[in-house]
C-alpha cells in the first residue's frame, strides 16, 4: 500500500525482504516483538551524515536545504577559517572503536552535527524535510532549486528566511558559509576565548547565536548586503557587558537557549527589555542596557 503513489520513474529499485516459514506463533510473537519494542531511533547526526554521503553525485544547485546544510556542518568542521573547526561531533565518531580518535580531535567543547545543520535551516527554509521530499520527487537530472518557489507564493519578505532568496538562486552558497563564519569568528574573540562564557559553547548557547545572527541580517544588514566581520562586532561588542556565567544562563534546555538570546537581542538594542519574560532576568537587564 506505501508504495502505490510513488512516481513510476522512481519505483524500480529492489526492495530487500526478509521471509519466515511455518514459525510456531510463540516464536512468531518473539521476532515482532523483538522488531517492534527493542529498535532505536537513529541518533540525527547520523542521519545527516548519511543524507551528505552522495554528495559529489549531485550537482550544487540540485542540493536540498539538508543537503546544503550538512555541506556547510562538515565544512565548518574541517576548515582553519572557520571557528568550529574540530568541534563539531560527527556521528561516527562517537562508535566505540573510535573513541580514541574522538578524543584527540576533540577540544574542550563540542556541538553536535544536527545543531548546526538545523541551526543553518533556519537561515535557508521554513520546511526542510518537506522540500527535502519535493525534490526527491524528480530524478537527480531533473532537480532545481528553482522548484521549492512555489513554497514562498505569498509569503512577505520578513516572513521567509533571511537566506531564502540566495539559497534559491543556488549562485551565491558561499555568501551564507562566509557569512557564518564571520559572524562567529568575532564571537570566538569576543566571547568564546574568554572565560566565564562557557554557555556560549554548549548547544543552548550556539543555537541563541544563531537566533540573534538572524536578528542582526535582518536589522539591516541584509539590505546592505555587508556580511564582513566588522559589522557584526559593532553588534557583539555591545553584549560583552551581560555576564553569562549567570545562572540564568546555564540550563541547557530550550528555556537557557531562550534566556540567552534575550540577554543577548536586549543588550544590542534588538528587543525591547519589557518583552522578556522571565521577571528576574527582565531585572537583571535594566541594569545594563
Amino acid at each position: 500500500q506505501g508504495f502505490v503513489k510513488i512516481p513510476e520513474i522512481a519505483s524500480d529499485f529492489s526492495l530487500p525482504c526478509a521471509i519466515f516459514m511455518d514459525l510456531p506463533v510463540p516464536q512468531q510473537a518473539s521476532i515482532f516483538a523483538t522488531i517492534n519494542f527493542n529498535q532505536k531511533p537513529v541518533n540525527k547526526s547520523q542521519t545527516y551524515e548519511l543524507f551528505g554521503y552522495d554528495l559529489d553525485v549531485e550537482e550544487e544547485p540540485t542540493w536540498s536545504p539538508e543537503k546544503l546544510a550538512v555541506y556547510f556542518a562538515r565544512r565548518l568542521n574541517a576548515s582553519e577559517d572557520s571557528p568550529f573547526q574540530h568541534h563539531i561531533k560527527v556521528a561516527a565518531i562517537d562508535d566505540s572503536v573510535l573513541s580514541d580518535v574522538a578524543k584527540n580531535a576533540r577540544k574542550e567543547w563540542t556541538v553536535s552535527t544536527a545543531s548546526i545543520v538545523e541551526s543553518i535551516h533556519s537561515l535557508i527554509t521554513r520546511d526542510a524535510q518537506r522540500e527535502r521530499d519535493e525534490l526527491h520527487k524528480y530524478p537527480v537530472e531533473k532537480r532545481s532549486r528553482e522548484l521549492l518557489r512555489r513554497f514562498d507564493e505569498g509569503l512577505k519578505a520578513e516572513d521567509k528566511p533571511v537566506f531564502r532568496d540566495i539559497y534559491l538562486s543556488a549562485k551565491n552558497d558561499l555568501v551564507i558559509y562566509k557569512t557564518i563564519v564571520n559572524y562567529f569568528n568575532e564571537v570566538k574573540v569576543l566571547f568564546w576565548d574568554k572565560s566565564g562564557t562557557k554557555a556560549l559553547k554548549r548547544t543552548a548557547g550556539i543555537q541563541a547565536l544563531f537566533k540573534v545572527l538572524i536578528a542582526i541580517l535582518r536589522d539591516g544588514v541584509l539590505g546592505a548586503k555587508d556580511f564582513r566581520g566588522e559589522v557584526f562586532r559593532t553588534y557583539l561588542l555591545k553584549a560583552t557587558r551581560v555576564d553569562f556565567s549567570s545562572a540564568f544562563f546555564q540550563e541547557s534546555s530550550g528555556k537557557g537557549q531562550g534566556q540567552i538570546a534575550d540577554a543577548l537581542l536586549v543588550s544590542m538594542g534588538l528587543k525591547s527589555v519589557e518583552k522578556v519574560r522571565n521577571e528576574d532576568l527582565r531585572g537583571m537587564l535594566k541594569l545594563i542596557v
